[in-house]
């Protein structure tokens, strides 16, 4: 997620007026409350816009925008127009399954294996895929996955990555068995009558 700076902020006015326009600098802060105080600086983000990284998981941010003009007080505002949480990275891998043919996977969220959920959060709903249904090995693959926080969906707060499972489809055993019949020898082969 990107977010950019709101430069709505003046320099304040001095004793004289400067025909130039004002410049800003910028400080992109995270924090663990949101407030736009008390945060850490972010290295090297001091532009108008900021891309959020992996490594700010759950965390605030903000933005302090410093606005200069010669003559003129030297105006500094936060931001809280740019208050965002950073979305946090999950995996969520189908387990594998082995079935007999003719039965289907068993669905839901008991078959899967996730990494990465954050404290509270669960996985409420999945959808699960099979490659195939003929004897054989094949995949299952997950998809649609809803992340909740007691009853809040929280799937937006997250980068899904979805990995496949193995399916095993076993043959299914089919017994035979021969009708009773009977006969008088007479040296002819028993026909089914």
């Amino acid at each position: 997620e990107t977010l950019t700076a709101n430069s709505n902020v003046t320099a304040d006015a001095n004793t004289q007026n400067a025909g130039e326009a004002a410049s800003y600098s910028y400080q992109w802060y995270s924090n663990s409350t949101n407030s736009t105080s008390g945060g850490s600086a972010i290295s090297g983000a001091t532009s108008s816009t900021y891309t959020i990284g992996n490594g700010l998981i759950d965390k605030y941010i903000y933005v302090v925008v410093t606005a200069t003009k010669s003559n003129y007080v030297t105006k500094t505002v936060s931001a809280v127009t740019a208050t965002a949480v950073a979305k946090r990275n999950v995996t969520i891998t189908a387990n594998n399954q082995t079935v007999t043919y003719g039965t289907s996977i068993t669905q839901g969220t008991s078959q899967l294996t996730t990494s990465n959920l954050a404290s509270g959060d669960s996985i409420t709903a999945i959808t699960l895929a099979q490659s195939k249904t003929t004897a054989g090995t094949g995949t299952i693959t997950p998809s649609e996955a809803t992340i909740k926080k007691s009853s809040t969906d929280v799937t937006s707060n997250y980068n899904i990555t979805y990995n496949t499972g193995t399916l095993t489809i076993n043959h299914k055993s089919v017994t035979v068995t021969a009708d009773s019949n009977s006969k008088t020898y007479d040296g002819a082969a028993l026909t089914d009558s």
